[in-house]
């Protein structure tokens, strides 16, 4: 979703909401034996204009396909990411080098260019820096005791963990 910013009211919240583009799973290179994005998700939200800065309020859900990190059973993990960036006018390359040690404005600053916010860009920015780096059961009590594997330890009550049997194989054949 793109907005010109002469169609956004100074002061005013103006509602926008959009899709998460699954096809943003491979621009964040997600290996999908473990995570996919198959059906992406939803986000919801106001623009405000002050100014020439504009604000970003509301929430993504995303919605991701892949295997728990603990019990390695298929499961769809939802996150919920709050959105709030400020939205600043974009600096060209000769703006920058006019002053090189300007602040970038810290993590919650986004840029537009050429008078027009990508409203897509700018969330797709802050899904990538949410993505969790190990999907698991949203809820630990329904993960489940690990599977077990067969071979992959002697019969005790300390089996070991189905991810590292395939090291104590290689211990094994030595």
């Amino acid at each position: 979703m793109r907005i010109p910013l002469e169609q956004l009211s100074q002061g005013v919240e103006t509602p926008v909401e959009g899709e998460i583009d699954p096809k943003w799973g491979e621009d964040f290179h997600l290996n999908p034996e473990e995570m996919r994005l198959d059906s992406g998700g939803r986000y919801r939200g106001k623009l405000t204009r002050l100014g020439t800065t504009v604000l970003l309020m509301g929430e993504a859900e995303v919605i991701y396909r892949g295997v728990c990190g603990r019990c390695l059973k298929d499961i769809e993990f939802r996150q919920h990411i709050p959105m709030h960036s400020r939205i600043l006018p974009g600096k060209t390359s000769f703006e920058l080098e006019d002053n090189p040690e300007e602040d970038d404005g810290g993590s919650d600053v986004d840029y537009y260019y050429n008078g027009v916010v990508d409203v897509d860009r700018v969330v797709r920015d802050m899904v990538a820096v949410e993505i969790p780096q190990v999907l698991t059961c949203e809820n630990p009590e329904n993960c489940g005791p690990l599977p077990s594997v067969e071979g992959a330890a002697p019969e005790k009550s300390d089996a070991v963990d189905p991810r590292w049997a395939p090291l104590l194989k290689l211990k094994t054949k030595g």
